[in-house]
């Protein structure tokens, strides 16, 4: 372990770590004078007081790094900034008292000595500690101010040396002493200022630091975890495609040997049909897993799982499970309204409880309990049947990979679980099981709550001349042009906004012209005969332009379209800003909520 003496009491107090680490150069450097002092008047003045003095003074430093060392940091900063102006005084007056015949004319260089000490107070202490700041700044300028009259007090003269006008020279040394005692207030305070700065912006710097490094590490995470499913997915697409693309190159073969009999070459191209669906069947199932891969801009709204539910167990129905009905269901709905991307959740809930009635017990009426609660800054999705149930001991490490079946009884793919999975984690959610053979299974899925830049802003679509955002809390869809595009480029944007618009709840439509540029006469056209039909008649509430003049109905353009808007009860607004057009969507919303009640 490495020892510094500049490092001395610097944990002891890591607040004013900087300030101790002063006091400890300084205890060097001020013993290191006393030492250079006490053999200068050892060698022209033999052991006289003043020498004694000075040797205290080396022995007195050390012991103020003792103090720092055992943690009296304090303590040892106050002696280092009070005690060697006073020493140094002692050791004058002694020095003349002591040479009666001596001249005085070094005491002029002794008062400048200790008009330079007045730097240790500011060294040593920080603007919290003003108290014992000031107190040391005072006894400095006691003794700076009365330092004749102190002489005087024990008999020695300093006039008889320097003349009668002696005394104006302690005026310059108050004006000296109130200048530097200033200027280095001034910039002790400025130094302190920039320092909380310093320390806010390294504060910030670290959080951040610590933030990157946590989004590191979970990236890490992430591509560990990429990288396994990469694995096993390019294991099972190889497994899964070879053997229906090996049973089909078979059947191929056998149908171009000649034959006679054509009921064998029926019976071969009917196999040759099973294994093309087959093979059609992975090929599926396996772009369904691409695309819960490929969700970047996957919108996460607020979904009413008890309409999820009813939807599941009517298609289920529907699908030739008859016991799915509602009698077999016991809810619980706690917290009614789950975040998360509308058609994940339909996919989670049909799977989930289509496996509870496709794999219920023979003899035994089948009871589904379905709850939610809030838990964590989470809602708890559960599912618990009292069906077959699974072997975890022996499945358990298998239940989420793809293609895994644990009951050939029953007819499946072995997929269903496996995208629920991916599905949950798409959202940033976990899911657990719980099961025992012959018992039952327990499905329970975490979902974490939206923060409002969730809820508020979430890209669907960008590229460098287009954003779409949309704000699942007022079911708003924002068209952001990032600069002027050529007609094609306007087209296809629309075009591509259009079909989006359609997918999510949207009962308001946002488009900021801010840095759109001027639009032309054929695509206004386009505009007033493709765009405008498709917008009156997709539900919408509303339609807000921003435009940064804000005076938009005196176009021709825009008048025809507020009167065309009016016809089918449509609100069109005209606002500088987002954020305007957002206080208009909410106080829209709140008065037409006030006017249905």
């Amino acid at each position: 372990m490495s020892f510094s003496l500049l490092e001395i009491g610097q944990k002891s107090l890591e607040e004013f770590s900087e300030e101790i680490r002063y006091s400890n150069i300084v205890s060097l450097v001020v013993s290191f004078a006393a030492f250079t002092i006490f053999l200068a008047l050892l060698q022209g003045y033999g052991w006289i007081t003043p020498v004694y003095i000075a040797l205290g003074m080396v022995a007195f430093i050390n012991f103020t790094l003792l103090l720092n060392y055992v943690g009296f940091t304090l303590a040892s900063r106050f002696f280092l900034s009070i005690l060697p102006p006073i020493a140094i005084l002692a050791g004058d007056v002694l020095t003349l008292i002591n040479i009666p015949n001596g001249t005085h004319a070094y005491s002029f260089d002794v008062r400048v000595l200790i008009l330079s000490l007045v730097v240790l107070p500011m060294l040593l202490f920080t603007m919290r500690e003003r108290v014992y700041l000031a107190i040391s700044l005072v006894s400095n300028a006691i003794i700076l101010f009365f330092f004749d009259y102190i002489h005087t007090l024990f008999g020695v003269h300093l006039s008889n040396a320097f003349g009668a006008q002696y005394y104006i020279s302690t005026i310059f040394y108050v004006i000296a002493f109130s200048f530097i005692t200033t200027t280095l207030l001034i910039l002790k305070v400025r130094w302190c200022k920039l320092n909380k700065v310093n320390k806010k912006i390294l504060l910030k710097l670290e959080e951040k630091v610590a933030e990157r490094t946590i989004e590191l590490e979970k990236h890490a995470e992430e591509l560990v975890m990429h990288n396994n499913e990469l694995e096993q997915f390019s294991f099972n697409v190889s497994h899964n495609l070879r053997a229906p693309v090996a049973r089909l190159l078979g059947l191929t073969t056998l149908f171009k040997t000649p034959t006679n009999d054509n009921t064998e070459e029926s019976t071969i191209i009917s196999h040759i049909q099973t294994e093309t669906k087959l093979l059609d069947t992975v090929i599926k199932d396996l772009n369904n897993i691409l695309q819960i891969r490929k969700n970047l801009y996957k919108i996460k709204e607020y979904t009413n799982i008890s309409e999820e539910i009813e939807t599941a167990q009517k298609l289920l129905s529907h699908g030739g499970q008859e016991m799915c009905c509602l009698k077999n269901m016991e809810l619980n709905i706690e917290e009614s309204n789950v975040f998360g991307v509308r058609e994940y959740i339909q996919s989670i809930t049909y799977n989930i409880m289509g496996n509870a009635f496709k794999y219920k017990r023979e003899g035994v009426d089948l009871k589904l309990k379905i709850s939610t609660e809030l838990k964590d800054q989470n809602v708890i999705l559960k599912f618990a049947d009292n069906g077959r149930g699974i072997d975890l001991d022996k499945f358990g490490d298998k239940i989420f990979k793809m293609y895994s079946r644990f009951d050939l009884e029953t007819q499946g793919k072995g997929i269903g679980l496996y995208l629920v999975k991916q599905q949950v984690e798409s959202m940033n959610g976990t899911i657990s099981i719980e099961s025992k053979l012959g018992k039952g299974t327990a499905f329970s899925i975490a979902l974490p709550l939206p923060n409002s830049a969730q809820i508020q802003h979430q890209v669907y679509f960008e590229n460098d001349i287009v954003s779409f955002v949309y704000n699942s809390m007022l079911k708003s869809s924002l068209i952001i042009w990032k600069r002027e595009p050529s007609s094609s480029e306007y087209r296809d944007s629309f075009n591509r906004n259009i079909k989006n618009l359609s997918k999510y709840a949207t009962n308001f439509w946002i488009q900021d012209t801010s840095n759109f540029g001027i639009l032309s006469k054929d695509d206004q056209e386009w505009f007033n005969s493709n765009i405008i039909p498709l917008l009156l008649n997709s539900g919408l509430k509303g339609i807000i332009i921003i435009h940064k003049e804000g005076k938009g109905f005196k176009s021709p353009h825009w008048k025809a379209f507020a009167n065309t808007c009016s016809t089918k009860e449509i609100e069109l607004a005209f606002k500088f800003t987002l954020e305007e057009a957002n206080a208009f969507i909410s106080s829209f919303s709140k008065l037409n909520q006030t006017t249905e009640t």
